[in-house]
């Protein structure tokens, strides 16, 4: 009995071994040669159509390459299609690494195509970015060696470094085409280098399903310092203190203290961020521009550059009492910890009022 039913056991496996023989032999093979596996894409307008422009893996023997290819219809689904018959191959966004998003296809709410089949398979950590135009970008050698997808992953490693902020596809589907809140994406601005291009990344665009606008290079700062991310946050902030006199200050942490309370019927929203710098490691230069004459901090530098920043963050949190976009999520904060007493208030922003402060704490040693 027992010998039976091992017999009947192999032959069980026999048979299930020679179908999946049979079922790799003859089922369809999605190789290099006949998938375009892009790791770039980018969306952006030209007319009344949509452009599409995408870095590519170009299978080679000895070994691998990129290719980019650009289509264009009135909507994503007609320009990747021009791509593939162009192309002759099915576009594959599995292992995207980074989405260009143009700043007219983001105000024009053509962003709103995320929710198309047409780019269903992009990776929830896609990295998201706003510039003028991705075929400046896509395709072009970044600081001779790098390319357009590897920007994402150059993101994603520095999250500790205090001028970089990741926001990513998962991100955007939830804040933005939800309708629920935000988003601030950093723009990328392209300069020509030596060597290739070269992107810098100084500025932001914050927009929601009904606005955009632009944070200038201090707001930008200023946003990464009142959200503080990562509590060791590091980097350099450079401040200007009138005429061509500079100072660099090497950040070491940052500490963001938030408080929400309702306070004689008005909303007081109050920042206070603590920046641990380096003393050793920060200059005043008196030529910005040659970086010359550089000489350490004195408590009254100390106060100037800590007057400058705190401008920086007012001009920021100063922001939703103007237009319609709450940078800072500051309604959200009150709306989780008040709920109905805020989401029934009509007037909430007309009684809004918020401050910021800012504290640099001297540190002697790493």
């Amino acid at each position: 009995m027992v010998k039976k039913i091992l017999k009947n056991k192999f032959f069980i496996l026999f048979v299930a071994l020679i179908i999946l023989v049979v079922t790799a032999r003859f089922s369809p093979a999605y190789s290099l040669n006949s998938r375009l596996i892009a790791l770039a894409i980018g969306l952006e307008k030209e007319g009344q159509n949509i452009v599409v422009t995408v870095e590519a893996i170009k299978p080679d023997k000895d070994k691998t390459g990129y290719q980019t290819f650009s289509g264009k219809g009135l909507t994503i689904s007609a320009a990747i299609g021009e791509i593939e018959a162009n192309s002759g191959k099915k576009m594959s966004l599995a292992q995207c690494e980074i989405v260009y998003l143009s700043r007219e296809i983001i105000e024009q709410n053509k962003i709103s195509h995320y929710e198309t089949k047409a780019l269903k398979e992009l990776p929830e950590l896609a990295v998201n970015v706003c510039c003028d135009s991705p075929k400046e970008i896509i395709g072009k050698k970044i600081n001779k060696e790098n390319h357009s997808f590897s920007v994402g992953n150059t993101i994603r490693e520095n999250q500790t470094n205090l001028t970089t902020l990741e926001v990513n596809n998962k991100d955007v589907g939830r804040d933005y085409l939800s309708g629920l809140g935000t988003v601030v994406m950093p723009k990328i601005e392209v300069t020509e280098g030596e060597n290739g291009i070269d992107l810098v990344m100084e500025k932001a665009v914050a927009f929601n399903k009904y606005t955009l606008v632009d944070l200038d290079r201090e707001e930008y700062i200023a946003y990464l310092l009142l959200m503080a991310k990562s509590k060791n946050s590091k980097g350099d902030i450079k401040v200007t203190l009138g005429g061509t006199n500079g100072a660099s200050v090497k950040v070491d942490k940052v500490r963001t203290n938030r408080s929400y309370e309702i306070i004689n019927g008005n909303y007081i929203a109050k920042y206070e961020v603590y920046i641990n710098y380096l003393y050793n490691e920060t200059f005043i230069v008196s030529n910005e521009a040659e970086n010359e004459n550089k000489r350490k901090l004195t408590e009254s530098d100390e106060k100037t550059i800590e007057n400058a920043v705190s401008l920086w963050v007012n001009k920021l949190v100063n922001r939703p009492t103007t237009n319609d976009i709450d940078t800072l999520r500051i309604y959200d904060r009150f709306r989780a910890k008040y709920q109905n007493v805020v989401y029934n208030d009509v007037d909430f922003m007309k009684k809004l009022v918020v401050s910021a402060k800012v504290n640099l704490v001297k540190k002697t040693e790493k």
